[in-house]
């Protein structure tokens, strides 16, 4: 976002072979170049307790979840 000229640009990030699933009442936190994600509760209600990072120190280029 840049709020001087008030633009946005919004890139996908390519699906990759490993990335979490899609959830619900998760908890997410940005840190430095990172973003954490922790649990949640999948569509058929199974609760979560995975940790994931989406390591975007090179966005757009190639930005990459890793299960820790």
């Amino acid at each position: 976002i840049d709020c001087k000229n008030n633009l946005y640009t919004y890139n996908d990030v390519d699906k990759q072979n490993n990335f979490p699933c899609a959830r619900t009442a998760h908890t997410m936190i940005k840190m430095e170049k990172s973003i954490w994600l922790y649990g949640g509760q999948k569509d058929n209600q199974t609760l979560l307790g995975d940790l994931w990072e989406l390591d975007y120190s090179i966005f757009p280029l190639n930005p990459s979840w890793n299960l820790i």
